[in-house]
């Protein structure tokens, strides 16, 4: 079987998790028996390379708005795909594009919903940004049904979790046939382990800075921690203003290290340097890369039980409720108590997310699509 992915960009050029677990997909289903051929087909720059037997074709310069990314999508790749045998759209704004693909070339397409885009957010009581408000009041209710017509023409729908697909099958009559299967680890990642039970701890948050992922609440649970505890910020975005105002009003500014955004090839370093990791959410996040990077890395996890991470954290001592600093500190405490539990979290991150559980389940699907048409 010949696979095409179609995404907005693929590593190294990474704007989140999504474009890393495009790659280690890709690259485990590479090698899987079933698949002969596996290409990228991407719109982040002019190029035609090969990633670790991966083809990656670069087509151009990718546009926000969706109803003029899909049509230029459509347009590059209608005969370029001829000789696929699925088309796969991950990371959400070409699932139109996708969907037309598939009906113009009779063949299956499979399309992994890794956030929310085409979803009215308000509505679910999810916060937005400027853009995202004029998008869904502007464009969604008009054009936007255009673009979800043809996301309805995609055979086989990919959640990355039980409570992403929850807020999908709301949706049921545009995004049917949904199959949750995560994102794999990456097994190259190193694991480090010498924490002092006694000494300084480094809380560490790896993310962007905008309202939904709640650092907010975790600079708040350092108010209800001994001095000892220290938080690392890792990342940049929208709210970093706000929370480096909220850091000095609370006299904390000598326990936080704003450290920033940083290539993600250097956020290895920042696990190994730290004791704790926080995912202090407030929404229904489809997965959470970060989440099992700490785990691997072997720090203890510490989230909010909401979305795809509270799925990952299997030791309950390490969830909280979301918007609850001084529940986030008492959890935080238990997890520099009880360092060791990372063990525990990683033989499940291990036995649900190796590439040897996960890829034969996209192939399976795959072909199930295929014989579906």
């Amino acid at each position: 079987m010949k696979v095409a992915f179609i995404s907005p960009r693929y590593y190294p050029n990474v704007a989140g998790g999504g474009e890393v677990s495009l790659k280690l997909l890709a690259e485990g289903l590479n090698e899987h028996d079933s698949i002969e051929k596996v290409s990228v087909f991407c719109f982040d720059g002019l190029s035609l390379d090969t990633i670790n037997g991966v083809a990656v074709h670069r087509l151009g310069n990718s546009f926000e708005l969706p109803e003029y990314s899909n049509p230029v999508c459509y347009s590059r790749l209608k005969d370029v795909l001829s000789h696929y045998d699925l088309v796969h759209s991950y990371n959400m704004e070409y699932h139109p594009a996708a969907g037309a693909l598939a009906d113009h070339l009779s063949i299956p397409a499979v399309a992994t919903l890794n956030s929310y885009t085409y979803l009215p957010k308000r509505k679910m009581g999810m916060e937005t940004t400027t853009k995202e408000l004029l998008y869904e009041k502007v464009f969604l209710p008009f054009t936007g049904r255009i673009l979800i017509k043809y996301i309805e023409k995609i055979d086989k729908f990919i959640t990355l979790s039980e409570a992403s697909k929850q807020i999908y099958d709301s949706q049921r009559d545009s995004y049917r046939d949904i199959t949750v299967i995560p994102n794999l680890i990456d097994t190259e990642l190193s694991t480090y382990n010498d924490y002092s039970p006694d000494g300084e701890v480094t809380i560490l948050y790896v993310g962007s800075l905008k309202k939904i992922k709640g650092v907010r609440y975790l600079i708040e649970a350092l108010t209800h921690l001994p001095s000892r505890f220290r938080l690392r910020i890792v990342g940049d975005g929208p709210e970093m203003d706000n929370l480096v105002r909220l850091a000095t009003d609370r006299n904390l500014t000598s326990r936080i290290d704003f450290v920033g955004s940083i290539p993600y090839g250097l956020i290895d370093e920042q696990y190994e340097r730290a004791d704790i990791f926080a995912h202090p959410g407030v929404w229904v996040e489809p997965f959470g890369r970060t989440v099992v990077e700490a785990i691997q890395s072997g720090l203890p996890v510490v989230a909010t039980d909401l979305g795809g991470p509270s799925e990952i954290v299997s030791v309950p001592e390490l969830l909280c409720e979301p918007r609850d600093p001084s529940g986030l500190a008492t959890s935080i405490q238990w997890a520099s108590e009880h360092h060791d539990v990372v063990d525990e979290l990683q033989r499940t991150v291990e036995s649900r997310y190796a590439p040897s559980v996960v890829v034969p389940k996209v192939a399976d699907l795959y072909a199930n699509a295929c014989a579906g048409r």
